[in-house]
């Protein structure tokens, strides 16, 4: 079940979706005139356990899950975003990125940010990415 809040300020709709990690001070995704901001999204699952230490491939493939799950709960999906920021440990997870992006993402092709880190909160997590999608609901 998605828990929707009413924000006390104007027209943002903030939603924490079941199957993601319980946010602790952030929500997950607020939805304002049209447009999802999805904060930036682990490679863990919803008992915020690490998923594929020492496999970026695996790290990206879950962050782009929780990235569907939070997109799903706002009627939409991951063809529906317009802007990526990555942030990656290292060339190959960067090289993970663009791969599993390719992979998932059709063309037209959203706009891209992607800045090289020395780490992620997470112990041995190797990627961070958010998002900026179009509302399912707007189409």
């Amino acid at each position: 079940m998605t828990r929707d809040t009413a924000s006390n300020r104007p027209s943002l709709l903030t939603r924490n979706p079941d199957g993601m990690p319980a946010p602790r001070g952030f929500s997950q995704t607020i939805e304002t005139r049209g447009l999802v901001f999805v904060s930036g999204q682990l490679p863990v699952d919803q008992n915020r356990r690490l998923v594929g230490d020492g496999d970026p491939i695996a790290q990206v493939r879950q962050v782009f899950h929780n990235l569907s799950v939070a997109l799903e709960a706002s009627g939409g999906g991951l063809k529906h975003i317009v802007k990526f920021t990555a942030f990656v440990v290292g060339t190959d997870a960067s090289e993970a990125f663009r791969t599993v992006r390719a992979e998932l993402i059709e063309p037209p092709f959203p706009t891209s940010t992607v800045a090289c880190v020395t780490e992620i909160v997470i112990p041995g997590a190797v990627v961070e990415i958010d998002a900026i999608a179009i509302s399912g609901s707007q189409e």
